[in-house]
């Protein structure tokens, strides 16, 4: 494959801070345009911290940026003890004022309503990997007209992959339309800070006190030792419960909080939006590798609350792999997943999708199925995961 590249002279190292996102440490260079004979300053991230509230830096992500940068210079770079834009800027001296070779990578953003293109450069170390995620291809409807037979009765699939299904928008007569998500919920710690200031704090109801001190706990209980939060999405509208006017946590409370809480979750809403997504599991029949089908979106059994039943939930840009125990707990329970390397491995990733792709070696690796049936939602037929097994 052919890449476009560059050669840049390094200038210094910078800490790049926008609100509500992540800080990053970036790396300033120039090079000569030679269509306009100028200068051109650009910059490539090294890491960034784990998100918007936390000032620990991704040292993975700094490894591999160390490990481009080591080829232009005569020693290898060290991994400071802390991460911080002083220790890197230090260990990156030697590299002031050299050529290093960076790869551009030009993407178009498409509004989906109005047809609006965007593009933006992005400037990296080494090639960006496109990858090509695994869609259902196949409906239900054509499922049960190859297979009348399963209609009635449960079936092991071959999971082949999962996917991601933001709440920032809903279907209208078949057109997408988007909604803005709030951004102080841009992490799991703002999702959870949000509810309890712009909601529950208006509610003055002693319902509403009591589930404001359960969601209290739940942030200042799931801290680890620096003091970071390292609670879940679902951990978070767990303590809760009451995004339903039919939920028991919900009687007592203000109607107002309710729909507010409502708003935040309901795929119909219109303003108010979570940051958070779903899954559903894309599989198909071993003998049919080539005919892809998915699952109604995933739900947790945790939230079998009275009146009140939400989907499996995760934060898509502040994830951590305890918002994945939906899958790593019965891959546990059926010996699939060992928790000395498989769960620890996992424990180092930071990105939903790097996560969703080590489910699925292993379940590859560990010979895992699906259990699926075929049920019906408001008349609608779906496939239902009922959960995993070795075959």
């Amino acid at each position: 494959m052919d890449y476009d590249t560059i050669e840049v002279k390094v200038k210094d190292i910078v800490l790049d801070k926008i609100p509500n996102f992540p800080n990053a440490i970036r790396l300033n260079a120039e090079y000569h345009n030679i269509f306009d004979n100028k200068l051109t300053k650009i910059s490539v991230k090294l890491t960034e911290t784990i998100n918007a509230n936390s000032v620990v830096f991704k040292e993975n992500k700094l490894n591999d940026a160390f490990a481009q940068l080591n080829q232009y210079i005569d020693q290898d770079l060290k991994m400071p003890n802390k991460i911080n834009i002083d220790t890197v800027s230090e260990e990156l001296k030697l590299l002031i004022n050299k050529e290093i070779t960076v790869y551009r990578e030009e993407y178009i953003n498409e509004d989906r309503e109005t047809g609006e293109k965007q593009s933006r450069v992005v400037y990296t170390l080494k090639p960006v990997e496109i990858k090509e995620y695994i869609k259902s291809n196949s409906s239900i409807n054509q499922f049960l007209e190859k297979h009348p037979e399963l209609k009635s009765k449960s079936f092991l699939v071959k999971p082949v992959g999962f996917s991601l299904e933001k709440n920032n928008g809903y279907f209208n007569r078949n057109k997408f339309v988007q909604v803005e998500t709030i951004n102080a919920t841009k992490t799991r710690l703002g999702l959870a800070k949000y509810i309890y200031k712009h909601i529950l704090y208006k509610d003055k109801t002693k319902k509403g006190e009591l589930i404001r001190k359960d969601l209290a706990d739940y942030m200042n209980n799931n801290k680890n030792e620096e003091g970071i939060f390292e609670g879940t999405t679902s951990g978070i509208l767990k303590s809760i419960g009451a995004f339903t006017h039919n939920s028991v946590n919900a009687r007592g409370l203000g109607k107002e909080t309710v729909s507010e809480l409502n708003e935040l979750v309901n795929e119909r809403s219109g303003k108010g939006r979570a940051n958070i997504a779903t899954f559903r599991l894309i599989f198909s029949l071993e003998d049919e590798p080539e005919y892809k089908y998915k699952t109604r979106r995933l739900k947790e059994a945790m939230y079998q609350l009275d009146g009140e039943r939400l989907a499996a939930t995760i934060n898509p840009d502040d994830t951590n792999y305890m918002e994945f125990a939906k899958f790593t707990e019965p891959l546990y329970s059926i010996g699939a997943l060992s928790s000395d390397v498989d769960l620890e491995e996992i424990k180092q990733l930071k990105e939903w999708y790097e996560i969703t792709d080590k489910l699925i070696e292993i379940m590859n690796r560990e010979n895992v199925f699906a259990r699926i049936e075929i049920s019906s939602v408001n008349g609608n037929k779906t496939f239902n995961l009922i959960g995993l097994e070795k075959k």
